[in-house]
């Protein structure tokens, strides 16, 4: 905690300062690249090239985002589904 709260220390100043001067358009450039890859894989799923749950675990894969593999695997199993969907998720993460 005491690491985390030294970079922020030093860091913020900087951070704030570049996010007034750079800070829409990069965080537009962001959510363009996120809409773009969510379509491209809700796309693949509905031309029946993928699965949905590969589908999932693709875009969870492709942004290496290990938070969203999680939930889409919580939701997977709340919902009810076999073992072998959930399996699906994490083979289109890896």
């Amino acid at each position: 905690v005491l690491f985390v709260y030294c970079i922020g220390l030093q860091a913020a100043a900087g951070f704030f300062r570049s996010l007034q001067r750079d800070g829409l358009p990069l965080n537009g450039a962001v959510m363009a690249a996120l809409l773009a890859a969510a379509a491209g894989f809700w796309a693949l799923a509905q031309a029946g090239i993928v699965s949905r749950e590969l589908a999932a675990g693709l875009f969870c894969g492709s942004l290496t985002n290990t938070l969203a593999l999680g939930a889409a695997t919580e939701a997977a199993a709340h919902a009810g589904r076999p073992a072998g969907v959930v399996d699906q998720i994490v083979l289109g993460y890896g």
